[in-house]
């Protein structure tokens, strides 16, 4: 067995089972084999140990891909692509009509169109502001 190799956990009914579950105090025979038993688990516990860091670096680095993956694909966006004018005949759309019993019968509101336009990115919120019909 290798000494990186954990020891196995003793077998039910042997002296080392009755020593780990009780409160006997081993015999002065049965102490190297105990010592040497307490070491081959701290040397695989380092082994382990070594290992969960390495993985806990691959888990940062991994985050750091996705969030850069993301922004790559992001970058790719058919809609960072699209004209000013196009996005401006869409806009233009989502304005509610204007239907009025008197000057002051629209409602003001900040979930509304053209308001929540302004609010997606600073593309189209320049877009937004730069068109007069919006507004």
């Amino acid at each position: 067995m290798d000494q990186s190799d954990p020891p196995a956990p003793p077998q039910t009914g042997t002296r080392h089972h009755t020593l780990l579950h009780s409160n006997e105090p081993p015999d002065s025979s049965e102490i190297p084999f105990i010592q040497s038993t307490s070491s081959r688990i701290d040397a695989r516990l380092s082994v382990l140990d070594g290992e969960i860091a390495r993985l806990k670096q691959f888990a940062a680095e991994r985050a750091v891909l996705v969030s850069y993956g993301a922004q790559t694909k992001a970058a790719l966006s058919p809609m960072r692509r699209m004209p000013n004018e196009l996005l401006i005949e869409i806009f233009v759309l989502t304005v509610p009509s204007v239907k009025s019993d008197g000057p002051w019968a629209c409602t003001f509101s900040m979930r509304g169109s053209p308001w929540v336009l302004t609010h997606v990115c600073s593309r189209w919120r320049a877009v937004a502001i730069s068109t007069p019909a919006l507004w």
